[in-house]
């Protein structure tokens, strides 16, 4: 029997934990994210050792108790609460078993980010999807941070409810959508028209672009619709998160 292939950390050994009471049992419930094993502080109540302890043994995780010194020397933080987590690599969804799995269901807009590299705005994006909404958030494989424990920490627990898909090519997954039906949405300063809720057809992708450049300019050449979000202030650009949210905001108010 060949033996079974050990799982690669999310990171290396001081970026593959999480922690924190809420974030860390909300993972083991949902079984989307199996942690490779769980440290659980010795002063625990027993009521939350045995809920989180039922919870691993489902899902075949091993625990271990230790004192709350070590857990903050594991995670680096003094907030873990009693529970931290070794997380394996983040598996995301290959963009055909979405596909089937959105033809059989009701499909909220769609999240596409190019090339977003800061964690903490993927975390936000994330979780700005979940509570909009959004049936899936697509990422590229090039030049993208990918699902890190930094990301579920920011997203506070988004990434256990909303798919994450990952693909090889943005610009043929835009086509790919676009020849189903999808409204293709990118936010651009130029040649674009002011954001307003009844711009939004019922199937819709909305395209996010870097950080610091933006929409790549081939995928902005591929939206249907270019929107830019009214502004007053003195600044000429938002935080990528931000518009993010923003537009699917926008999104759901035409849904209603």
């Amino acid at each position: 029997m060949p033996a079974k292939r050990k799982q690669k950390l999310a990171g290396n050994h001081q970026k593959c934990w999480l922690w924190g009471r809420h974030l860390v049992t909300e993972t083991m419930i949902s079984g989307r994210w199996i942690p490779r094993k769980l440290i659980l502080s010795e002063e625990l109540s027993q009521t939350e050792l045995t809920q989180i302890q039922t919870a691993a043994e489902r899902q075949h995780v091993p625990v271990e108790l230790a004192p709350p010194a070590r857990l903050k020397e594991l995670c680096r933080s003094g907030e873990h609460q009693g529970y931290v987590a070794q997380m394996p690599e983040f598996t995301c969804l290959e963009f055909s078993e979405f596909l089937k799995k959105m033809s059989a269901g009701k499909i909220g807009p769609l999240l596409i980010l190019d090339r977003i590299q800061d964690p903490q705005n993927l975390g936000a994006m994330l979780r700005s999807a979940e509570v909009l909404g959004a049936s899936a958030v697509i990422i590229g494989a090039q030049e993208q941070v990918g699902v890190t424990t930094a990301v579920a920490r920011s997203s506070a627990g988004a990434i256990n409810h909303i798919p994450v898909v990952q693909v090889s090519s943005l610009l043929a997954t835009i086509r790919r959508l676009h020849s189903i039906g999808f409204q293709i949405v990118g936010t651009s300063l130029a040649e674009s028209v002011p954001l307003s809720a009844d711009l939004f057809q019922s199937k819709v992708a909305i395209l996010i672009g870097n950080e610091s450049t933006g929409v790549a300019p081939e995928l902005l050449e591929a939206c249907n619709l270019r929107v830019r979000i009214p502004q007053s202030g003195q600044l000429d650009s938002l935080n990528a998160a931000v518009a993010a949210g923003i537009l699917l905001y926008a999104v759901s108010l035409s849904s209603k």
